[in-house]
């Protein structure tokens, strides 16, 4: 684990730790101490407060196991058929991100073949992807996801500024998931170790520094699984992370 935090990160382990742990504290005691006086309303928004701090603890603890897992005996896939117009829309429809403030638009292509793949996963890609754009993106801000066929393979990045690890090119069927903020977008030398780890950008709205692990596990990941993950991000135009799944049967 030390190898996996450096020591000069630990504060910022502790803040990443502490701070979902004290909302889900704070919301816990208000329900206990004034339930009687809450309104139905406000009992559902604390009880979505505590939902999403421990799906942020969960994530982030599937991260830090991840990463050491990536770089010891390598990731197990526990690997089988997955729909990933339903696991999408899934957790979009979850308790666990803050979409309140933010406009969140979909385009799936319709009838998506399945991938071979590991659900839990390819959930904690897109769990790193939903969290960085709601990270980035500010108050009244677009957050579009996508997922798109492609049954001849695919190009990537041709015309357009893209940052792509893995294979820049598939003549394989796949699918490309993608996921678009609105925020500020990240400077051409930030993205240039965006998928390394320990690797932070400074351009988040929030303002929370984060342990910069998330992109490195999706990155491993999706490289797991004979996919590419790759970015595409301008000044002050947000920016779009997408990843692609070969189409595979086992």
């Amino acid at each position: 684990m030390r190898s996996l935090l450096p020591m000069d990160d630990l504060s910022t382990w502790t803040h990443e730790i502490r701070a979902p742990l004290a909302t889900v504290g704070a919301y816990a005691d208000a329900l206990i101490e004034s339930h009687r006086r809450l309104t139905d309303e406000e009992r559902h928004e604390y009880l979505c407060a505590i939902k999403r701090s421990i799906e942020h603890i969960n994530r982030l603890l599937s991260n830090v196991l991840d990463a050491a897992l990536s770089e010891s005996k390598g990731l197990p896939l526990a690997l089988a058929p997955v729909q990933l117009s339903e696991v999408i829309l899934a957790l979009l429809r979850s308790k666990g991100f803050d979409f309140r403030e933010r406009v969140v638009d979909t385009c799936l292509d319709p009838g998506l073949p399945a991938v071979y793949a590991d659900k839990a996963r390819i959930e904690l890609v897109l769990k790193n992807l939903l969290a960085n754009a709601v990270k980035f993106s500010p108050s009244g801000g677009l957050i579009h996801v996508s997922a798109r066929s492609f049954g001849d393979g695919i190009q990537l990045g041709l015309g357009e500024p893209a940052l792509c690890v893995g294979p820049n090119a598939t003549s394989a069927p796949c699918i490309v998931i993608s996921v678009r903020d609105s925020g500020v977008g990240i400077p051409p030398k930030e993205q240039e170790g965006l998928f390394t780890k320990f690797c932070r950008s400074g351009q988040n709205a929030s303002g929370a520094p984060g342990l910069g692990l998330g992109l490195y596990v999706c990155r491993k990941i999706v490289e797991a699984h004979g996919g590419s993950i790759w970015v595409k991000s301008e000044p002050q135009r947000g920016s779009e992370f997408s990843f692609s799944l070969p189409i595979a049967h086992p």
